[in-house]
């Protein structure tokens, strides 16, 4: 069970990134929320919305604040994470975290190289996720060891296996002969692939460690 901040920060630095930023895409979209009336669903849905936001957005900010004021504890490395897969893990965090600022701050130019159809709320929807992908990964390269970054793998895995199975299923709605289909495809890929590899990599090392215990002859 993983108690310390430093084995939980994985997950919470993302979140704290996740409902930030749609926080402050609801902020800027206020006018296509139902918070003045319409359907009755549609009412309180758009309020409940707003305010699980705002309130997780003030929660984790606590928790952050809180746990940066407190002194660190020094783990010890199970699994570090392997150097030659850094230099991947930090192009692939930085494209996503400066793409997911791109679509936030400039939604009109950057989800035009989308290669399907967004709107303006939908560019920056995508930015925020892409930006929390980003914080993720490059969170990880502070960590370096795989055993702590297990949430995160099993994370990047289910988001790269769902994303593309929706691309599979939306084909026919993407424009792929754009320039930036490839890419987004690509990127997709690499994020499923960066959670099957890196939780490969974990089972083997979890795998060499327990190796030994397993060899000992116990004494009377």
């Amino acid at each position: 069970m993983r108690t310390l901040w430093e084995e939980l920060r994985i997950a919470v630095i993302p979140a704290g990134f996740l409902v930030s930023s749609m926080l402050v895409v609801s902020l800027l979209h206020l006018d296509e929320l139902a918070l003045r009336g319409g359907g009755v669903i549609a009412f309180v849905l758009s309020w409940g919305w707003l305010l699980a936001m705002l309130g997780l957005t003030l929660f984790v900010g606590l928790v952050l604040v809180t746990q940066f004021r407190e002194p660190g504890f020094p783990l010890t490395s199970h699994a570090p994470m392997p150097k030659v897969v850094i230099p991947l893990i930090a192009l692939e965090g930085s494209a996503f975290f400066g793409l997911g600022l791109g679509l936030l701050i400039r939604p009109d130019f950057w989800g035009g190289l989308v290669p399907w159809e967004v709107s303006t709320i939908d560019a920056r929807a995508l930015g925020a996720w892409c930006l929390t992908l980003g914080a993720a990964l490059l969170q990880a390269l502070v960590d370096a060891d795989l055993d702590r970054l297990k949430p995160g793998l099993i994370a990047l895995t289910g988001i790269g296996a769902l994303c593309l199975i929706g691309v599979a299923w939306h084909r026919a709605e993407i424009e792929w002969a754009t320039w930036t289909a490839p890419i987004a495809v690509g990127l997709l890929v690499a994020l499923l692939a960066t959670g099957v590899i890196g939780s490969f990599l974990l089972r083997r090392a979890e795998a060499a460690a327990a190796a030994p215990a397993a060899l000992e002859v116990p004494t009377a």
